[in-house]
C-alpha cells in the first residue's frame, strides 16, 4: 500500500515540521507561519487519490496527486482576504492527510471542490486557472471559483 507524508517547509528549504509516513498522516506544527512557508504532501508513488486538511478552519478535500506529491504555499497575510479570516493565523496549526478509500473515490461529490488550490499549481487537482489573476490580489484568484466559499 503507497504511504504518504505530511512536512512544513521554511521559504529556505528547511524542515520545521514533519509527520511519520503512512497511509493516513496527522501534524502538529507549533509555530506561525512566516512568509514563504508551505506545506508538503509527498507520495511514494504517482496517481494517489488522497483527502487532506492542510488547516483545521478549512474543509477536508479529496485531491488527485497526479506525481509523487503536492505543495501548498502559505499565502502572505496580507493576501489572505479570500480565506476564513481564523486560517493560517496564529501559532498551533493540525494538518491531516490519508489515502482515500475505493468508495470515496467512486461517490457522487463536487468534482470542482478545492480549498487547496493556489496558483501555480501544477500537481493535484481539481485546479482553476486563468489567464489573467490581476496584480495577483487573492479576490481575483481563479481558486475563488473552486474553494467553496460564497460569502
Amino acid at each position: 500500500m503507497a504511504e504518504i507524508k505530511l512536512k512544513v517547509i521554511s521559504a529556505s528549504g528547511d524542515t520545521l515540521a514533519v509527520s511519520r509516513a503512512g497511509e493516513s498522516v496527522s501534524l502538529v506544527h507549533t509555530a506561525p507561519y512566516a512568509d514563504g512557508d508551505w506545506i508538503a504532501l509527498e507520495c511514494d508513488e504517482p496517481g494517489l487519490y488522497c483527502v487532506v486538511q492542510l488547516e483545521d478552519t478549512m474543509p477536508p478535500v479529496l485531491v488527485y496527486i497526479k506525481e509523487r506529491g503536492m505543495d501548498f504555499p502559505i499565502p502572505p497575510a496580507d493576501n489572505r482576504v479570500n480565506y476564513n479570516p481564523r486560517s493560517l493565523t496564529g501559532s498551533c496549526h493540525l494538518l491531516r492527510a490519508r489515502l482515500a478509500t475505493p468508495e470515496e473515490i467512486a461517490e457522487r461529490r463536487n468534482l470542482a471542490f478545492n480549498p487547496y488550490d493556489c496558483h501555480g499549481n501544477h500537481g493535484f487537482y481539481p485546479h482553476a486557472s486563468a489567464n489573467v489573476e490581476t496584480r495577483g490580489e487573492a479576490v481575483f484568484a481563479a481558486r475563488n471559483a473552486v474553494d467553496g466559499i460564497y460569502e
